[in-house]
């Protein structure tokens, strides 16, 4: 789902078409443009939130967005939106941190089937790790 500038209005990600990301001297603009036409831009303010883990897999404000993918994850977990080489770790269903490295990508085939968080620059995205 998407929250939107402060409205209590969704729209779930089936009815989005594109999104448009633009930095402009250092303001970023997010532009969520709809299958009917429709389009609703941001500056501060817009939410992503996931509806399954074959989706965003995520809850971010935009302007301190992390982003994972694939997802779900078999080998390689990519990051975007943290920098060149970001602190990272995994903490597993219990609580427990299980890997700890840096970069933006990270090697998970030894994991076992399930969800994890994943800890990036003292940001938290969830993630769920599949086996082949």
């Amino acid at each position: 789902m998407v929250y939107a500038d402060g409205s209590k209005d969704t729209i779930p990600f089936s009815t989005i078409q594109n999104v448009i990301f633009v930095n402009n001297e250092g303001k970023t603009t997010l532009t969520v443009n709809l299958n009917n036409g429709e389009s609703i831009t941001g500056v501060s303010s817009m939410f992503f939130i996931e509806e399954s883990v074959n989706g965003i897999n995520n809850l971010f404000n935009y302007d301190n967005a992390i982003t994972l993918y694939p997802s779900p994850v078999f080998d390689r977990l990519h990051i975007i939106g943290a920098g060149e080489n970001p602190q990272v770790s995994i903490t597993n269903a219990n609580g427990v941190v299980i890997k700890e490295t840096r970069g933006n990508e990270v090697e998970v085939s030894s994991l076992a089937e399930g969800f994890y968080i994943i800890s990036v620059e003292n940001k938290y995205v969830r993630f769920f790790k599949k086996n082949k």
